[in-house]
């Protein structure tokens, strides 16, 4: 967040645009860290992706690196913002409770 919060607080595009390309890769590096660490491998009867939750994905960021979400997405990292993050546990948590209707 430091890079994100330097690239608001810049005085001239090109040093905006070069904190955000940091913070574009800080994000997809820590989306890499996640992926490596397979939690849905290592917990049995769990989703098989892990989710990554921050307050926004801000629309400069998306533009200087717009294959984020894709590349999290095929490492099994689902990008969430704070407000689709309850929503998304509750989803996970009805498909949980409705695969053990029956057993």
């Amino acid at each position: 967040m430091v890079a994100y919060l330097d690239a608001e607080n810049a005085t001239d595009d090109e040093e905006r645009t070069n904190h955000l390309v940091r913070h574009a890769k800080s994000m997809k590096d820590h989306v890499d860290d996640l992926a490596k660490k397979e939690y849905w491998q290592n917990l049995p009867s769990t989703a098989d992706f892990v989710v990554m939750a921050f307050p926004t994905l801000p629309y400069r960021l998306r533009c200087n690196m717009p294959h984020l979400i894709d590349h999290a997405l095929s490492k099994q990292v689902v990008l969430v913002t704070f407000s689709t993050l309850v929503p998304l546990l509750k989803c996970v948590a009805l498909a949980g409770e409705n695969l053990n209707v029956g057993l």
